[in-house]
């Protein structure tokens, strides 16, 4: 389970990370397409949208993850397939 690498990983090296489990069940304000996972160690704040393997990113999603981008923070798509990335990102 991709959720599962990415939080082993953000609490293996020390980050403090936020992620709404079943977000469309969660009570919640504010625009829509937030990011599954926002993490902040040090002087980095990281961004995660995550998807399947053919997994879109819907517009408000993007929107999310430009204004993220624009702010300084470092922004990921990440798949199944990129664990030895997230892996090498989070250290």
């Amino acid at each position: 389970d991709l959720l599962h690498a990415v939080e082993t990983e953000l609490s293996a090296w020390n980050w403090m990370w936020h992620h709404v489990r079943r977000s469309d069940r969660a009570q919640q304000q504010g625009d829509p397409g937030f990011p599954d996972i926002v993490a902040v160690r040090v002087f980095r704040v990281v961004v995660v949208e995550l998807k399947t393997a053919k997994g879109r990113v819907e517009h408000a999603q993007q929107a999310w993850l430009d204004a993220w981008a624009a702010a300084g923070a470092e922004v990921y798509v990440w798949r199944p397939a990129d664990l030895d990335r997230i892996k090498e990102a989070l250290r």
